[in-house]
């Protein structure tokens, strides 16, 4: 139950962020936390193809905070980043799923300086560097333009 719960948002939230036409209840707050519990909770599963959809839905989510006029609130930046954190400590991630949420990162960084402060607090530097080191040629490029944005 939990789980189709899960699927559900995560359709809904890659349908929101490709579309933006969906009802406004779906650009709550709310919805959003939820959204993105959905993906915190399976951000270690041990399907590699449900890790490749929560690196997706993060990548989709910080765009749409990039690009959003609203902005974005500190509480989903946080849970972003929290949730990056948990993928990339996990060593789980293939390549792509990888490069996915560094890409995700450091879209994320440019939204807003406060999420880069935070960023830094957290020491994402690190563990930037040792995911792009571990994941060939694309990681680590992407790795080096995040070192810039944090720098």
């Amino acid at each position: 139950q939990v789980f189709d719960l899960c699927v559900c948002n995560i359709y809904v939230c890659h349908t929101m962020l490709q579309t933006q036409s969906l009802h406004p209840i779906f650009f709550t707050p709310l919805m959003k936390k939820r959204i993105l519990d959905c993906a915190e909770l399976f951000a270690i599963s041990e399907n590699k193809n449900v890790r490749l959809s929560v690196a997706t839905l993060i990548l989709n989510a910080s765009s749409y905070i990039k690009s959003s006029s609203a902005g974005t609130t500190s509480s989903t930046a946080d849970h972003i980043l929290s949730i990056v954190g948990t993928i990339i400590g996990s060593g789980l991630y293939e390549s792509e799923a990888t490069v996915r949420v560094l890409v995700a990162l450091g879209t994320l960084l440019l939204a807003d300086d406060s999420i880069k402060v935070k960023a830094k607090s957290l020491h994402m530097s690190s563990m930037v560097d040792h995911a792009g080191s571990q994941h060939g040629e694309k990681a680590k490029a992407v790795a080096g333009e995040i070192q810039l944005i944090l720098a």
